[in-house]
């Protein structure tokens, strides 16, 4: 939100300038908006008002750091002000200093403890807080219960030694009991050199040259669908399924535009003037017909509300619902863009105007500008923090990576990308190759060709998961292509996985019976099995991934 300074008067040059960083906010032009926020902090660089505006003008444009300055100098000029400390726990939440983003907000709570922003957001970042612990610890012990993790830092000059060191064993075996202790092992050399050598695995297995043909085919483009906001009197829209209807509140203009939750003192109530009961009687009519789906007939009655009551930014909001229902985008928007002028003028309540940043979003949206709505439901956020409004945000994020990933496809570029592939393939680059089978796939995702050629690569370098998952990814899309089968099974055979194995060249051979790759594969695999039954060491520890794979029990008959 965004406050008036009442010490001067408009004519003077720091409201003039305030005013101006206002209008500038409303038009979406941040930039411009922080810099006439500096030019009235200039001629006032006492109001904290200023820099607390400027603040969420510079958070706007993703600059977090000034919003921060600028939040801890509205803070350090207003100590008693909350608004300071939710712009300034925003600001830390976004540079990622939760735990300082954590404090301010319970510093802000213990000056006015019934805030229900600061309680809100003081909620979310303290969740967000342990998402991110979890899923810190959760990606560090996948490492140390990598059933492959012994053969990786075996194969790896560095950790070769550790394999066999009793203390380093005793330490993997308690991550593996209890991956969340982990952490208190961060301290330890032998710890610190296993994660990173996991990161960083070199070695060798075997053959097979990419294949050289290519299989076009796009993909479907998400359809987006407009969303809007309800009642004045409600919190903000929280999805993109919400519908379009106009505020229904049956409030006067001064009581529903005028008020504001970060004001220092309200308005008296008073008697409404004959001019403002038409315009809500217009309103009223309005409502109806928009509910009966006359959505001309409701602009009508809004307009002549507005003629009425210039004030109220609900008329506005409201023309602006029947320009959506039109699918009249633009227009809602630029009436959206009148109302928050019109709020902005008259102290309207922070959540009418985060709503109607959603509405300008919803319809930036709709016409598949999703700069635009993003930018549009982040200033939401900076009026009022909600949590679906968040997920909002990104789901349309998704939105606009999906529109840009079908943009990008093309199988002509895809083509060029994987034979710059082969040729680095050819000439025994391996990573390079990757790099342009991983190009290429994104040209052109439903090419199974694609996946086989990068797991071959992959398998050059011993990276055993990525090379199994497109093997299987490839067999999705192609479950003819042989050599899926063939590069499948040689992985699983080197990883000693002998019964997935044996089932994946059988499955092969299904396919194609006369294929002698796979039944060398076949022929090989059942000897290796034979071998380890002769072992009774080895014959247990069959017996023990068996019984911890059903899939695997039936191989014990072979």
């Amino acid at each position: 939100p965004f406050h008036r300074h009442t010490s001067t008067t408009m004519s003077s040059p720091e409201e003039l300038a305030k005013a101006a960083g206002n209008a500038a906010i409303s038009a979406g032009d941040f930039k411009a908006a922080a810099e006439h926020y500096t030019k009235a902090i200039g001629f006032n660089p006492n109001n904290h008002i200023l820099y607390s505006n400027r603040s969420a003008a510079y958070a706007s444009l993703g600059n977090f750091q000034a919003a921060l300055d600028d939040a801890e100098k509205t803070i350090q000029l207003k100590p008693d002000w909350s608004k300071g400390y939710s712009r300034k726990g925003l600001a830390l939440y976004k540079l990622d200093k939760i735990s300082e983003a954590i404090a301010t907000y319970e510093e802000g709570l213990k000056i006015a403890p019934e805030d229900a922003a600061l309680k809100k957001s003081l909620q979310d970042v303290m969740e967000a807080q342990q998402q991110s612990a979890n899923a810190a610890v959760q990606s560090f012990a996948a490492i140390f219960t990598n059933p492959n993790k012994w053969m990786i830092w075996k194969s790896n000059p560095k950790t070769r030694d550790l394999v066999d060191d009793p203390e380093f064993q005793m330490m993997v075996a308690d991550i593996e009991a209890n991956p969340r202790g982990l952490m208190k092992h961060f301290q330890n050399p032998k710890f610190l050199t296993a994660l990173s050598a996991s990161f960083n695995f070199d070695a060798d297995p075997s053959e097979s040259d990419p294949e050289p043909t290519p299989t076009p085919s796009p993909a479907p483009a998400p359809t987006p669908a407009p969303q809007s906001s309800s009642s004045s009197s409600s919190s903000s829209s929280s999805s993109s399924s919400s519908s379009h209807s106009p505020s229904s509140s049956s409030s006067s203009s001064s009581s529903s535009s005028s008020s504001s939750s970060s004001s220092s003192s309200a308005e008296p109530a008073r008697e409404l003037t004959d001019q403002e009961k038409q315009a809500l009687e217009e309103k009223s009519k309005g409502a109806k017909a928009f509910s009966a789906k006359q959505y001309e007939t409701a602009i009508e009655h809004f307009t002549k509300a507005i003629e009425l009551n210039n004030t109220d930014m609900t008329f506005y909001t409201n023309r602006a619902a029947c320009y959506m229902e039109l699918k009249q985008y633009e227009k809602a928007i630029e009436e959206c863009r009148e109302a928050l002028e019109v709020g902005r003028e008259h102290r309207a309540d922070y959540q009418l105007k985060a709503k109607t940043h959603v509405r300008i979003g919803n319809a930036f949206r709709a016409l598949g500008k999703y700069d635009e709505a993003i930018d549009a439901f982040e200033s939401s956020l900076v009026e009022h923090r909600n949590r679906d409004i968040e997920k909002l945000v990104r789901a349309v994020r998704d939105e606009k990576k999906r529109a840009e990933e079908k943009a990008y496809q093309s199988t002509t570029l895809s083509l060029e990308a994987k034979n710059r592939g082969n040729e680095a393939f050819a000439a025994g680059k391996f990573p390079q190759a990757i790099e342009c089978y991983t190009e290429a796939i994104k040209r052109d995702p439903t090419n199974a060709v694609l996946y086989a050629n990068r797991a071959t690569a992959y398998a050059k370098l011993a990276t055993w998961e990525a090379s199994l998952l497109d093997c299987e990814k490839c067999l999705e899309l192609d479950p003819d292509n042989i050599k899926a089968y063939r590069r499948k099974g040689s992985v699983l055979t080197f990883l000693k996985v002998y019964h997935k194995a044996l089932n994946t060249f059988r499955e092969g051979l299904k396919r194609h019976p006369g294929d002698t790759e796979l039944q060398a594969g076949l022929q090989k695999v059942k000897y290796l099995i034979f071998n380890e039954q002769i072992s009774e060491e080895a014959r247990q520890l069959r017996v023990k991934r068996a019984s911890i794979d059903p899939e695997g029990q039936g191989i014990m008959k072979d």
